[in-house]
């Protein structure tokens, strides 16, 4: 049936679509694998991430257990015996040692039993003594349970076996050594801890002393001090150039510096920090300031730009309707624009604070890579960061501190995840939908 005033044969008539069946089934095809290249994109990427959030955590796992040894200590003994003994700081722990192990006479194998121990155990013993309380509860002996050495934990963690000679040579314990860890481990006087110490120790030479405190102090110093010089400053001149610059050359010649500066790499904010902090004002190297004014520098572009995003978001409705009812151009800004704003800049500042939480490049550039075995007592005192702790970390020779850094890794994504994860909260509690 024809519409009314179009004859059959009119050339206004459109004509129907043909398409060949095979270009319909090429096109289908072409959708089908489209489709397919996706998906397997997608797998993969996901894949791949699950793997390395894997292998991460697997070799982390180690880190977050301590092994500890039965040491049975002769209180009385060691009470009755002159004072000036007790000062000695092997003289606790070879006693000790003695009334533990009561059978081994031989002098090397009393050596060797020694070296099962770690140094904390010599610390742990002089703060028993001193602590006057559980010397007046105790009896004749006290069962102390003292941190094992590094090899010795890296073997009761991983291997376990003392048929393996390959594995006794690569964790450097004697036959006797191995056959002991095996007697004491049926005798219950072995026992895995949660390693508390990781999150209360500072750096150290050995691993089994090492822990991330110091670095998480002089990281939080250094990101409250870039936290407070970048945000001011980074809205402020975001208010300004989008609400009240003018469209000229000079505006446009900023906006693109500032584009081009949120993409630099962190090396160069590195470099302005060493000449102008370090050479030129002459601050305290590997001091918190340092480190939180060049990571400001950096931060600085993305604040502005997050921001000016944010301001840009909110409509022009907004705006033409405070000054239909008479308000000035500031009171427009500041009591209507920047409060539907305020959102999505807190957003673009947390995002920020995240990327600043693992940079490490601009920091090894005015020397934020110090071994610092306390926490710093302030901004100008030597620190360093989780960052540079990890690459610190990963370069020693020893062994035990891969799980280290493996470990100081995945609570750094943690950070980095949860510092995403609320600013995504914000963004979808305060956004408004216009």
């Amino acid at each position: 049936m024809t519409k009314p005033g179009l004859s059959p044969t009119s050339v206004f008539r459109p004509k129907p679509l043909e398409i060949s069946p095979r270009l319909l089934k090429r096109r289908k095809l072409g959708n089908a694998i489209f489709l397919l290249c996706g998906k397997a994109s997608v797998i993969f990427s996901c894949a791949l991430l699950l793997g390395i959030l894997g292998s991460i955590v697997y070799w982390s796992i180690p880190a977050f257990l301590s092994v500890e040894l039965k040491l049975v200590v002769p209180v009385s003994k060691l009470l009755k015996l002159s004072p000036n003994p007790l000062k000695e700081r092997t003289f606790l722990l070879k006693e000790s040692l003695s009334t533990t192990y009561p059978t081994y006479e031989d002098p090397s194998q009393k050596r060797e039993i020694q070296s099962l121990y770690s140094l904390l155990a010599q610390k742990e013993l002089r703060g028993l003594f001193k602590d006057k309380e559980i010397l007046k509860e105790s009896s004749d002996t006290l069962v102390l349970w003292a941190p094992a050495q590094k090899d010795v934990a890296a073997f009761l963690k991983h291997c376990q076996k003392t048929s393996d000679v390959k594995n006794n040579k690569a964790f450097r314990l004697t036959e006797f050594q191995c056959q002991l860890l095996e007697k004491l481990q049926k005798e219950g006087s072995v026992r895995f801890r949660f390693n508390w110490g990781f999150f209360k120790f500072s750096d150290s030479q050995t691993p089994e002393l090492a822990g991330i405190y110091g670095a998480l102090i002089g990281s939080l110093y250094v990101l409250g001090i870039a936290l407070l010089f970048s945000l001011p400053v980074g809205v402020i001149t975001a208010i300004y150039l989008e609400e009240f610059a003018t469209d000229s050359r000079l505006s446009r010649w900023i906006e693109i510096n500032l584009n081009n500066l949120a993409a630099v790499p962190s090396v160069v904010f590195g470099l302005l920090g060493l000449s102008v902090f370090l050479n030129f004002f002459k601050l305290p190297r590997s001091s918190s300031l340092v480190g939180g004014l060049t990571l400001g520098l950096m931060l600085l572009p993305i604040m502005i730009v997050s921001s000016r995003i944010a301001l840009r978001s909110v409509p022009a409705s907004i705006r033409d309707a405070a000054r239909g009812i008479g308000a000035s151009s500031v009171q427009v800004v500041f009591h209507h624009v920047v409060p539907l704003a305020f959102p999505g800049i807190l957003t673009g500042s947390i995002i920020g604070i995240a990327r600043a939480m693992g940079e490490s490049a601009s920091l090894l550039m005015v020397g934020m890579m110090a071994f610092i075995t306390t926490k710093p007592q302030g901004i100008l005192s030597p620190a360093t960061v989780l960052p540079v702790e990890i690459y610190q970390w990963v370069e020693r020779p020893e062994r035990g501190f891969d799980e280290l850094s493996s470990a100081a890794i995945l609570f750094l994504l943690c950070i980095l995840g949860a510092l995403n994860w609320f600013a995504l909260f914000l963004k979808h509690k305060f956004e408004k939908r216009w």
